[in-house]
């Protein structure tokens, strides 16, 4: 599974290329690669966890123990998310 950030063409009245660069750019530095967020399509960051079925069906129908791949994405994705929201901010200004 993955958490999956979309950034559309036009935000701030920018070309997709000129997006598509920029969150390649934020993909490829800082807190963000440390997260482990990819950019696996077009003007797409991923940030990839996994749940264990064993520990699912265990646990089943409370599932506290299962989601920890969630909260430590999450966690991450906190520590990421500076950069982020700069390049949104950045992206959003109008040119």
């Amino acid at each position: 599974m993955c958490l999956q950030f979309w950034v559309h063409g036009g935000l701030g009245g920018r070309a997709k290329s000129e997006i598509g660069r920029k969150l390649l750019g934020i993909a490829c530095s800082g807190a963000v690669k440390e997260a482990g967020m990819t950019q696996a399509e077009e003007n797409t960051l991923n940030l990839p966890f996994v749940f264990d079925a064993e520990v699912l069906a265990s646990e089943y129908p409370t599932v506290d123990k299962t989601l920890a791949p969630l909260d430590a994405a999450l966690d991450k994705l906190l520590k990421a998310h500076p950069q982020l929201d700069a390049a949104v901010k950045e992206l959003a200004a109008k040119k």
